[in-house]
C-alpha cells in the first residue's frame, strides 16, 4: 500500500517529538545527582521529591487526556514540547527541597501533556499505515535518551559544567519542538464515534485482558522508573564514577528498551490495533 507523503511527514514529525521527550528525560535523568546535591537534600528525601514529578504527569493527562483528540496536534505537542525543554532548565537552579519540588511537578506537567498528545497523534499515523509501527515511535523515545548519555559523557569529559550540558540541551529541544511541527496533522482524524466510545469508556467495561495488561504495564513502569531515578545515583554514590562514566548506566538501559522495541513492530500482528480499539 503507498503511504501518502503527508503521512510519512507526519509520521517523521512524530518520530521528531519521541526522539525530543527522550532525550530531554535522558539529560534529567543523568543530572539527579547534581541537583540532588544543589539542592541539598538527601536520597530519602529525593525518593519523595521525585514523586512530584510523576504526579504532576499524571495531573496533566488526565487533563489533556480529555482535549487530546479534539485538540489540533499542532497546537498541543510542540507547545508541550516546548514546555518541556524550558522545564529542564529549573532542576540544576533549585536550591532546597520545596524550590526542587515546584520544578520537578512543572516538568511532569510537561511531560505529561507531551506524552498524551504525541502518542494519541501517533495513533492517527499508525492507523493510516494499517500496520503496527507503534513501537517504532517508542523506540525513537529511547534511542533519545541512549544519544543522551552520549552527549552528556562526552562533553563531562572535556570538563563541561552541567549547567551548560543542560543549557544546550535545553536550546536544542526547544529549536527542534518548533520545527517539528511542520509535518504534524492539521486536524487529527478521529471519528465522533471514536470519540464517545472512549468517553463512555471506563474501569468496569474494559475487558479483562486489558486490565491484566494495565496492571503488568505499571509493573514495568515502576520498574523504569527505578532505573530513571537512580542509576545515575547509584554510578555516582556506590560505584564513586567518574563524571563522564555516570551517563552509561542510563544509556546502557535505554539502549536495551531500543533494541526491545525496534523489533516489537515485527512481532505484532497487523490489523491488532484495530482489533484492541474496537474490544473497547
Amino acid at each position: 500500500m503507498e503511504i501518502p507523503t503527508r503521512m510519512r511527514m507526519a509520521r517523521l514529525s512524530t518520530l521528531t517529538y519521541f526522539y525530543i521527550n527522550g532525550f530531554i528525560l535522558g539529560v534529567w535523568v543523568i543530572q539527579i545527582p547534581t541537583v540532588a546535591i544543589r539542592s541539598k537534600v538527601n536520597p530519602a528525601t529525593l525518593g519523595w521529591l521525585l514523586l512530584c514529578l510523576g504526579v504532576g504527569a499524571l495531573v496533566s493527562m488526565a487533563v489533556v487526556g480529555k482535549f487530546a483528540d479534539r485538540l489540533s496536534a499542532r497546537l498541543i505537542v510542540p507547545t508541550s514540547a516546548f514546555g518541556c525543554a524550558m522545564a529542564l532548565f529549573f532542576p540544576l537552579r533549585a536550591s532546597n527541597w520545596w524550590e526542587l519540588a515546584i520544578v520537578l511537578f512543572s516538568l511532569g506537567i510537561s511531560v505529561g501533556a507531551l506524552d498524551i498528545s504525541m502518542n494519541t497523534h501517533a495513533i492517527e499515523v499508525e492507523r493510516s499505515y494499517r500496520r503496527p509501527i507503534m513501537s517504532s515511535f517508542h523506540a525513537t523515545f529511547s534511542i533519545g535518551g541512549f544519544s543522551s548519555s552520549i552527549y552528556s559523557s562526552q562533553l563531562a569529559t572535556y570538563n563541561v559544567s552541567p549547567d551548560v550540558i543542560v543549557d544546550i540541551a535545553v536550546v536544542l529541544s526547544a529549536l527542534a519542538s518548533v520545527i517539528g511541527v511542520l509535518g504534524l496533522l492539521k486536524k487529527d482524524a478521529v471519528s465522533k464515534e471514536a470519540r464517545s466510545k472512549v468517553i463512555r469508556s471506563t474501569w468496569k467495561n474494559v475487558p479483562r485482558e486489558i486490565r491484566i495488561f494495565a496492571v503488568v504495564a505499571l509493573a514495568v513502569m515502576v520498574s523504569e522508573g527505578i532505573a530513571n531515578d537512580w542509576s545515575s545515583l547509584y554510578m555516582q554514590s556506590i560505584r564513586h564514577a567518574p563524571a563522564n562514566q555516570i551517563p552509561y548506566a542510563y544509556g546502557a538501559f535505554a539502549a536495551t528498551m531500543t533494541i526491545g522495541r525496534a523489533i516489537s513492530d515485527r512481532l505484532a500482528k497487523p490489523g491488532s490495533t484495530e482489533n484492541l480499539a474496537a474490544q473497547l
